[in-house]
């Protein structure tokens, strides 16, 4: 799972923010809710502008977990 563009879009109605990832030619997409950004970021303003602030403060961890969670789901280690 490679996360080439580090693109990612608020997603109002779901309220979390997108992202892609990428396995070969496939690109797979991925959301973060708010919750899990208050978690991961506190202090965090519930808006468009302080959720991908929350994203952009964690973008590494979020795409470690992101590559976990692809893994597992395809039944990789």
């Amino acid at each position: 799972m490679m996360f080439a563009s580090h693109g990612r879009t608020f997603d109002a109605g779901r309220q979390a923010v997108q992202f892609y990832g990428y396995d070969g030619a496939k690109q797979w997409p991925f959301f973060v809710t708010a919750e899990t950004l208050r978690r991961m970021h506190p202090m965090m303003v519930h808006s468009e502008a302080g959720m991908l602030e929350a994203f952009d403060s964690n973008q590494n961890l979020i795409c470690a977990m992101a590559s976990k969670l692809y893994a597992w789901s395809h039944g990789e280690s």
